[in-house]
């Protein structure tokens, strides 16, 4: 892949689509906990948004009416490939659950969101290129740079939309702890595992539309199944807060079912974005998505959620600068495809002349 592709404007548009729906499902999963006073009951109805256009959507579309505008050569629904549909569906699901406790202990998704999406591109870097799309030489130094950049930017951007002028650091102590980092580190871990996992996924099902339905289908099995079979089965929520009565009320459970949707769509443009990159397309599609994921997720809750008292210090907009910079970097430097390996010598199937006497 030449390196003007990283410019391809249907990746671009993809990312762009992810970028904005991922950056609005963290607060929106907040708000859906927050007033159905129980975590498990906000996964839930992000699991029953996945099941809707997740499962129901792309099977109705390949089952119902025999039609996948996104098959490739020989799209198929052999068991491997649809492990890895499975186990990318999985940790994006796991990721969900961590945001949504990480978020609530944090009180807030101000200071959670901006350290999942400043880990997560790490774990996708190291973990591509380690392990699903070893490179055959290192990327230049500026790829790196762009990534830092970009990770330090989304932190800043976060960080400092929370704390008010001129007030220290050490007053995010107030708000976020332990228990918080614990979730952050397993939405980072999980989330990051993602964008490779489900690449690998759409490359051997031949399908951007199995991809999302085995993503789909995972979400159904983690997100509905479970707490469904917690709450309703046995009767246990150990999520409910303290002195709150947890509800089944229209409007909390219509923000969850918003949240899993945008998580849905985001995952979706996610799929789409890494296969039109090709090959090791996840490198550096998620280290844009996530730096431009947490800017949305600022406005968003600054604009919208939650409104501040006060405008934000000037690191807050260097964040802005140094996330767009970093986010360009990785893009232009991304490392090059390798030349593909000679074919082996065909062997001379004719046998030799004779020499004459």
């Amino acid at each position: 892949m030449s390196r003007s592709s990283v410019l391809n404007p249907i990746v671009l548009a993809f990312v762009g689509g992810a970028v904005l729906s991922w950056g609005l499902y963290v607060p929106t999963v907040h708000v859906a906990a927050v007033e159905l006073h129980s975590n498990l009951r906000a996964f839930l109805f992000v699991g029953v948004a996945y099941f809707l256009v997740a499962v129901l959507v792309p099977a109705g579309m390949i089952f119902g009416l025999n039609y996948d505008p996104t098959k490739k050569a020989n799209p198929n629904f052999n068991c491997g490939p649809m492990m890895w549909g499975i186990a990318a569906g999985t940790a994006g699901a796991v990721g969900a659950l961590c945001v949504i406790f990480a978020a609530t202990a944090a009180k807030g998704p101000l200071v959670v969101a901006p350290l999942v999406f400043a880990g997560a591109p790490i774990i996708n870097t190291i973990m591509t290129m380690t392990v699903y799309h070893p490179v055959r030489k290192m990327p230049d130094w500026r790829f790196f740079m762009g990534l830092l950049l970009a990770v330090v930017g989304a932190a800043c951007v976060l960080i400092f939309s929370k704390l008010k002028p001129g007030q220290p650091l050490s007053e995010l102590n107030n708000f976020i702890n332990l228990t918080a980092l614990i979730f952050v580190a397993g939405a980072a871990i999980s989330w990051g595992n993602y964008v490779p996992l489900v690449h690998e996924a759409a490359m051997k099902l031949q399908s951007n539309l199995r991809a999302f339905l085995f993503v789909g289908v995972a979400y159904f099995l983690v997100a509905v199944l479970v707490p469904g079979a917690m709450i309703f089965g046995a009767g246990f929520d150990p999520t409910v807060k303290p002195g709150a009565v947890p509800n089944f009320d229209l409007i909390p459970m219509a923000w969850g079912v918003v949240a899993g949707a945008l998580g849905a769509a985001g995952a979706l443009f996610v799929i789409f974005a890494v296969t039109n990159a090709g090959k090791g397309g996840a490198l550096y599609v998620a280290p844009l998505v996530f730096a431009g994921a947490p800017i949305i997720t600022t406005f968003a809750t600054m604009l919208f959620f939650h409104p501040p008292e006060n405008p934000p210090s000037w690191p807050f907009y260097l964040g802005l600068v140094l996330a767009a910079a970093g986010a360009g970097m990785v893009m232009i430097f991304k490392p090059a495809a390798g030349p593909p390996p000679a074919p082996a010598p065909v062997a001379n199937s004719e046998p030799p002349a004779a020499e004459g006497n």
